[in-house]
């Protein structure tokens, strides 16, 4: 019965989702920031995305499954939270192109200078690779014994989804990075942000969403993800105060990141919240072993992260360096209607698909598929 329900909320979440961001996309104008909150959004799906795939890994990659199996116990629900994830991510960016049905063009028509053509290929891949990988666990996981065959098609579908990963964000980066019309982007600080946020996010979305399937398998996981949040957090710091000292050194670009450097929404948002509170509450987690702190950390990171993702995709638009050098274009930017319409039906999306795979596949480390090869 609670399968039914969950399976019945996340079709309904999915239908009003997809219902909403057509709506935004269908209402939508154009903006003078053309990468504005959708981009954003995008971003941060993304990267989350992509960090569950890497800490999932840990196990089906390297083979970790924890003192009494624990990784092994709740890898169907992590390689799931990956794909649903995901969903949001494709929805926005599609969702941002006038002609979303066009989108096929970047592929019959690869460009390989183009890095948002190699960006299409990459998420192809890895869209192909994730849902291999999803299959598999549905069937074979946990298992305590493999056979050869099956453990090399494991080994060959966690490696290729590792490498496509990694791939995809430092290119994503890159994106951003070889626009010298933005200053505030341009350079090679965005890929590393990017592949740290991606860890941060990661473990902040697994730590929250798998909470039902974390708590229970004891402590150990206080102890996984705090450690992951921890050392996230301290490069993320790192990577964020790089990129103001960068700014610092451009005039154009500091223009903008003074503003967001000393506004309080970033120490309230960024500083305290998203490194300060998220350090302290995974350091509970790690040295008292207290699992219920890694929610509250994990809302704390995806808070901040969403901020982040605004104000570094949005916030270097808003001056930009005009033909004549020396002269400069101020932009003013606000949230559209339809820009919120598309996000947030894209959000219901993922929460949609997670609730349904959470009542029709058989995500428990007990349950195995009895229909369809996947199903409950």
């Amino acid at each position: 019965m609670r399968g039914l329900i969950l399976a019945g909320v996340g079709l309904l979440l999915i239908l009003a989702g997809l219902s909403i961001a057509v709506a935004g996309w269908f209402t939508k104008s154009v903006h003078l920031v053309p990468w504005g909150v959708m981009l954003s959004a995008y971003v941060f799906f993304s990267l989350m995305t992509a960090g569950s795939s890497m800490i999932n890994s840990i196990y089906t990659l390297f083979g970790y499954k924890g003192p009494a199996g624990e990784l092994q116990n709740i890898v169907k629900a992590g390689v799931w939270f990956s794909l649903a994830s995901a969903l949001p991510a494709w929805t926005t960016i599609l969702l941002d192109l006038t002609k979303p049905l066009n989108s096929y063009w970047l592929l019959l028509g690869f460009q390989p200078a183009s890095r948002i053509a190699w960006m299409a290929l990459l998420y192809g891949i890895y869209a192909t690779v994730l849902i291999a990988e999803l299959l598999y666990v549905l069937r074979y996981e946990p298992a305590k014994e493999v056979v050869k065959g099956l453990a090399a098609v494991k080994l060959a579908i966690s490696l290729a989804l590792v490498i496509v990963s990694l791939m995809l964000y430092p290119n994503l980066g890159q994106v951003f990075g070889v626009m010298t019309s933005v200053p505030g982007w341009f350079g090679a600080h965005m890929g590393l942000l990017f592949l740290i946020g991606a860890f941060y996010l990661g473990a902040a979305g697994q730590a929250l969403f798998l909470y039902p399937y974390i708590k229970r398998y004891g402590s150990f996981f206080a102890g996984f993800y705090g450690r992951i949040m921890i050392i996230s957090t301290a490069l993320l710091t790192v990577a964020i105060a790089w990129i103001f000292i960068t700014a610092s050194h451009l005039p154009i670009a500091w223009v903008n990141y003074e503003k967001v450097l000393f506004s309080a929404p970033f120490w309230l948002i960024q500083v305290l919240l998203g490194i300060m509170g998220v350090a302290a509450l995974a350091l509970l987690a790690l040295s008292r072993g207290y699992l219920q702190a890694l929610p509250i950390a994990s809302i704390f990171a995806i808070v901040a992260a969403a901020y982040m993702a605004y104000y570094l995709i949005v916030s270097p638009q808003l001056v930009l360096p005009e033909v004549l050098e020396g002269l400069t274009r101020v932009v003013d930017y606000h949230i559209a209607g339809d820009e919120l319409m598309v996000v947030f039906g894209a959000t219901l999306v993922g929460l949609g698909a997670y609730s349904l795979g959470m009542g029709i596949l058989p995500l428990g480390a007990e349950e195995k598929p009895k229909r369809l090869f996947i199903l409950k």
